[in-house]
């Protein structure tokens, strides 16, 4: 494992640029890789783990990034997403009035409702709506609407 001091600035920088630059491993080699070789999503999940002070600083553009990714892409970085939101809280997320949630922390649920990986084409994509469950959230796109009020 790694310490939080190991990260200095520019670390975290190169981390965040590597998430939104969305490579895939393939885009290097013809090999298969595990999680379709889905570069963003580890990278996501890494930064998820700094979290803490910087949960602010890593969240916009993880969130962002929502937007320019496939639903199947979309898994690991909602995963690190919602990591960085529950971090030391002690309820569900739709447990806890909106009011009480970080002005940031409302915004990445708003980019996960509007951009997340809701549907493949027109197919509900389930596996999306099951992870959101597990965070305590709403598993379709409509109650989370309705949940932020957007």
């Amino acid at each position: 494992m790694f310490a939080f001091e190991d990260f200095n600035e520019e670390i975290i920088q190169i981390l965040i640029e590597g998430v939104i630059k969305s490579e895939t491993l393939k885009d290097f080699s013809d090999e298969v890789y595990f999680n379709n070789g889905d570069l963003s999503g580890y990278l996501s999940i890494v930064l998820s783990f700094l979290g803490g002070d910087i949960r602010e600083k890593i969240l916009t553009p993880l969130s962002q990034n929502l937007k320019n990714i496939t639903a199947t892409q979309s898994l690991n970085i909602t995963v690190s997403i919602l990591n960085l939101i529950i971090y030391k809280k002690e309820r569900a997320l739709k447990d806890i009035p909106i009011k009480e949630l970080e002005v940031f922390e409302i915004e990445a649920l708003k980019m996960i409702t509007k951009y997340g990986g809701w549907k493949i084409g027109d197919s509900h994509f389930t596996n999306y709506s099951d992870l959101m469950r597990a965070y305590g959230l709403f598993g379709s796109q409509e109650k989370m609407m309705d949940y932020l009020k957007i």
